[in-house]
């Protein structure tokens, strides 16, 4: 009697140990999963850093001067506006 008690925890044991060794392998599976969507996203980072490297200075400089010429621009738009006589009225 005690012998077949032991032998069904030990059996109990065993089919916990069994599916606790298939969940960690479920779990391996999706942190691979995981791992991979991580190195994509790593690279797309990487080639977003490299282009922004690349691209900074022109871009800054293109909106440097078009920011001059809209400045000047509305210098312009604004003096025509105090200089003629029908808007003064």
């Amino acid at each position: 009697m005690f012998n077949q008690d032991v032998l069904d925890k030990l059996n109990e044991i065993q089919r916990d140990i069994s599916t606790i060794k298939k969940d960690v392998s479920e779990i391996k599976e999706q942190l691979n999963k995981v791992e991979n969507g991580t190195s994509k996203m790593t690279s797309h980072i990487d080639f977003v850093d490299t282009v922004y490297e690349k691209v900074k200075s022109p871009l800054n400089f293109v909106c440097n001067k078009f920011s001059m010429i809209a400045g000047n621009n509305t210098e312009i738009i604004t003096k025509k506006l105090e200089d003629d006589p029908e808007k003064n009225r």
